[in-house]
């Protein structure tokens, strides 16, 4: 017996049922669906209402105390490296560490503040909160995640999201990181007026 002339399985008889009663798609307005009116490029204000992307890739040094499970520590990281149309940046940051595991080194870090500067780019401050992990005898992954507080430079006013992830080695301190910007225009404000 072939595949082919085997009776299938879990067929399901599917029976006609009256229409009467049911709401169909003829019933619907004859009204058109809106539509979304699209600003093309020569009609854009100077920075278009998209998101920016920015990315970077630093390496640099993390000065870090050794920890104990349970405490805080404060470590400091600056870096340099080469962002994606803008060239050298430079990435500094200070961070909160709270040491979870002492055999795994696990970590959570709490609260941290950086920037990453460029010539080209101007400023990007941001705040952030992450992770860090050891998976081997030296070696180990940060992630961070976070909002940018402030922008000076290309982006002037912009606002948006950080994150970074990267290696760690916790022996000699050194770190390479992929940095990401999503980087939008900040919404005006509405006013509200009492009449």
């Amino acid at each position: 017996m072939k595949a082919h002339d085997r009776p299938a399985r879990f067929r399901r008889d599917f029976l006609l049922e009256p229409l009467e009663g049911r709401a169909l798609l003829s019933g619907l307005p004859n009204s058109p669906y809106p539509v979304a009116e699209v600003a093309h490029g020569h009609h854009r204000a100077r920075h278009s209402a998209a998101v920016h992307t920015v990315t970077a890739r630093v390496n640099g040094q993390i000065s870090q105390p050794v920890a104990l499970p349970g405490q805080d520590v404060v470590a400091v990281g600056v870096g340099q490296g080469t962002g994606h149309r803008f060239g050298q940046v430079t990435f500094a940051t200070e961070f909160f560490v709270h040491r979870e595991d002492q055999y795994t080194g696990a970590a959570t870090i709490t609260e941290g503040a950086g920037s990453l500067t460029s010539p080209q780019l101007g400023q990007v401050d941001v705040v952030f909160r992450g992770s860090e992990s050891i998976r081997s005898l030296n070696g180990g992954v940060i992630n961070l995640a976070g909002t940018a507080t402030g922008v000076s430079g290309k982006f002037t006013g912009f606002t948006g999201a950080f994150s970074a992830r990267g290696a760690f080695n916790s022996a000699t301190g050194e770190f390479s990181l992929y940095i990401t910007l999503k980087l939008a225009p900040a919404r005006p404000t509405p006013v509200v007026t009492n009449a």
